[in-house]
């Protein structure tokens, strides 16, 4: 009988453990997006005015290819 409410008990655990860890896991993805922007940006005042040009075309192509394949490595 108590092995049931155990079983119970742990599933119920289980359920708010995996809720609990995706927020988590959101939260810190929506952190580290803001910090590669921000290291995006810092490099971009590093680089001499001549490679400005050519570093943000670059990376603006590789944005738009991944937005057009929606992130898919093998697409």
């Amino acid at each position: 009988m108590f092995k049931f409410f155990d079983t119970i008990i742990d599933f119920i655990s289980t359920v708010i453990d995996f809720v609990v860890d995706t927020f988590a896991g959101i939260a810190s993805m929506i952190a580290n997006f803001f910090k590669s922007i921000g290291f995006v940006y810092e490099i971009m005042n590093v680089l001499p005015d001549f490679l400005l040009a050519v570093v943000g075309v670059l990376l603006a192509c590789c944005v738009i290819r991944f937005i057009l394949k929606k992130g898919a490595p093998d697409a």
